[in-house]
């Protein structure tokens, strides 16, 4: 079915003499053209629109579109009413409505779009108008997508949710020895896409500093630490900042400590200038 805005009583003279077409505002008067192909055409009628004529070609431009006739293979023009309803619904309610001669083409009805849902596509669309009203129907379902939440740059745990729904934050993870940044900003309700949201672990220590790098060996039973200055002290705190074990090095820069007297799972190894992580 094309839609015009526009046509004129001139084109029609070209063809069969002046036929009076006065514009609809309900849109159902139709201009009716039967081609030597026996195809039926049919265009709604607006007014005063624009045309060109070059020997046995008319065109007629439109706001929408411009057609091409051959004054040659037209073989019959008439003015009409079109009666034969079309319905299209969405979600059991009146979309649009329009007026067809049977037999003619409809041409094909764009689906809706509403964001955050997928559209059904329309039931049971006819490609040439029947000889009756019908009612074509479409309906909308609501989409789901991914809330994804990540901890140091790993995919912690994953959620659909339904657009518009309420999201409620994940309860924030734990993990001994260390504090947990925070969620990043998440959405009261789930918008028309995917979610990323994020969060880290930073190591906790009372006792603040620079972690950086020991000549360090852990046999299970003795920590060895080498590359130390001579006499060097090195501290051994639990990772809330209290002091466990004072320790000096020996003159060749070497210290020993045995594991038996740590009683926790990770501790902080702290020397004049340098401060590492352990964990038993």
């Amino acid at each position: 079915m094309k839609h015009l805005k526009l046509l004129t009583v001139a084109f029609f003279s070209l063809l069969l003499g002046t036929i009076p077409l006065m514009a609809q505002e309900d849109g159902t008067k139709c201009v009716m053209i039967e081609t030597s192909q026996g195809e039926t055409l049919e265009y709604y009628i607006s007014s005063h629109p624009r045309l060109t004529q070059n020997n046995d070609k008319v065109t007629l431009i439109s706001d929408e579109e411009t057609l091409e006739f051959s004054t040659v293979g037209i073989k019959k023009v008439y003015t009409s009413i079109a009666t034969i309803k079309v319905v299209y619904t969405v979600d059991g309610e009146v979309y649009k409505t329009y007026y067809h001669h049977a037999g003619v083409k409809i041409k094909t009805e764009p689906a809706p779009e509403k964001e955050g849902y997928s559209f059904s596509g329309w039931n049971n669309e006819p490609t040439v108008m029947p000889d009756h009203d019908i009612t074509i129907a479409g309906t909308f379902s609501i989409n789901k997508y991914k809330l994804v939440y990540q901890v140091d740059g790993t995919d912690y745990k994953s959620i659909d949710v339904e657009y518009g729904a309420t999201i409620t934050p994940e309860a924030e993870p734990t993990k001994e020895g260390y504090t947990f940044s925070g969620w990043s900003e998440i959405p009261e309700t789930m918008p028309a896409h995917d979610v990323t949201v994020t969060g880290t672990f930073t190591i906790n220590s009372g006792i603040g500093g620079v972690y950086t790098y020991f000549d360090f060996v852990n046999t299970g039973s003795e920590i060895h630490i080498n590359g130390l200055q001579p006499y060097e002290v090195v501290t051994i705190y639990s990772v809330s900042g209290s002091k466990i074990i004072t320790k000096q090095a020996s003159k060749d820069g070497k210290l020993t400590i045995s594991t038996s007297l740590l009683t926790q799972s990770v501790y902080i190894i702290k020397t004049n200038s340098r401060t590492i992580k352990y964990t038993k």
